[in-house]
């Protein structure tokens, strides 16, 4: 439950900042003054980012390859977010546009980098930490 809960947490907050990223970048590519954000559309999103931090879940399975986890996750969160856009139009442009999809995949890839060196920052963190458990057992 609490593993279930963190995913949550984690999905809730990157999908918050991508959000409204996108809407940023949009708004500047269109040259917008501003964006209206009814509670519909934040719901919408947050649902969404709810449900891609779930999705996350995926990653904890040893049954499938990682390549087989990243390749349903990326389908998945595509999925969720044409989906969302579609029922709410909460991203304020047509969903096939080429643009919208840019910022999604490159929205995707700063989280997975920025995921990547969290993970190998608590590695490291571990592996520091078992090392001097090591050498203080040998003294």
């Amino acid at each position: 439950m609490k593993k279930i809960l963190q995913h949550m947490i984690a999905g809730l907050g990157f999908g918050s900042a991508s959000y409204l990223i996108i809407l940023m970048m949009n708004a500047a590519a269109y040259h917008l003054d501003g964006v209206y954000l009814p509670l519909e559309d934040m719901l919408a999103v947050l649902t969404m980012s709810v449900l891609i931090g779930l999705l996350s879940l995926i990653f904890d399975s040893d049954r499938l390859t990682f390549l087989t986890e990243f390749i349903i996750h990326l389908l998945g969160t595509s999925v969720l977010f044409w989906v969302t856009g579609q029922l709410t139009n909460c991203f304020h442009t047509n969903m096939n546009n080429p643009l919208l999809w840019f910022y999604f995949l490159l929205s995707y890839a700063i989280i997975w980098g920025i995921i990547r060196l969290n993970q190998e920052k608590q590695v490291a963190a571990i592996n520091a930490a078992l090392k001097k458990r090591h050498q203080d057992l040998k003294n």
